[in-house]
């Protein structure tokens, strides 16, 4: 999933009754919480949806949007409680700035799940059962700014032929060598193509993306690019990086530590 919010032009100092409100996120967030994008970018900030804790999301995004500009990105390990879910992210911020000057904090999330662990290594599914009215406020350049500037890697894919095209920052960035990078690509999608009925592929423990990492891979169909797929990827969190990034900002409660003990056999 990928999300943003517009910052202030007064950092470090910002207003909790205004500031730093959802501006963007995709079609995917309805399904996991609940919760559509249109309702959740019509004002809303950290403050109308953790009123006990939102000083941490404010604190979080101010220091994202002073300190890592793109293309340094902060890894966090959190845990997420929206009302269709309750389960631990592992969520990567950057800053970007959009063609008007505007600055955003951007973010890419995904679930701490059996691919990010290993224990699955490929999962095929539909696309959310239903497709999210667009964001009239969000424009074709910002598009194009966020894609270019997302917090991991992001290309698209010629099904027959390999050959990337919209390779995002973060992509080139990383690239461990043409014929390498597209021979891992290919892998991915010869294993899609047994999976017509779908529309979204995840992948885990996938080599060859990334110079020295294995890599989680996801997939998906675009309809303005028949004959391409679009592919977006990152480094696979280590149990010690999960260690690492673990942001208890929530309160006590044990989600995570109980993942590390079951990993480790405790």
């Amino acid at each position: 999933m990928c999300f943003a919010k517009k910052a202030p032009k007064t950092l470090p100092s910002y207003d909790v009754d205004r500031d730093f409100q959802y501006f963007f996120f995709n079609d995917i967030m309805a399904e996991w919480s609940g919760l559509t994008p249109a309702f959740l970018t019509s004002g809303r900030n950290a403050k109308t949806d953790f009123p006990v804790d939102f000083p941490a999301y404010f604190e979080d995004d101010a220091a994202v949007c002073m300190d890592y500009d793109f293309p340094l990105v902060k890894k966090i390990i959190e845990h997420w409680q929206p009302p269709h879910m309750n389960t631990v992210l592992h969520t990567r911020k950057t800053a970007m700035h959009d063609a008007s000057g505007e600055k955003f904090m951007l973010g890419c999330v995904a679930h701490v799940d059996d691919l990010e662990l290993g224990i699955t290594t490929f999962s095929a599914r539909s696309s959310p059962a239903k497709e999210q009215p667009a964001l009239t406020h969000v424009n074709a350049e910002w598009f194009e700014a966020a894609w270019s500037h997302l917090p991991q890697g992001a290309c698209l894919v010629d099904v027959q032929s390999g050959e990337l095209s919209h390779v995002n920052a973060m992509c080139e960035l990383s690239l461990p060598g043409q014929s390498t990078f597209q021979s891992a690509a290919a892998a991915c999608i010869d294993r899609a193509r047994h999976t017509q009925d779908a529309s979204c592929w995840s992948f885990g423990a996938v080599e060859g993306l990334l110079k020295d990492a294995k890599a989680r891979v996801w997939l998906w169909r675009i309809g303005d690019h028949p004959g391409q797929l679009a592919m977006s990827y990152r480094p696979t969190a280590t149990m010690k990086d999960l260690r690492e990034w673990y942001s208890d900002r929530k309160g006590p409660h044990r989600n995570c530590e109980d993942l590390f003990d079951l990993m480790q056999g405790e």
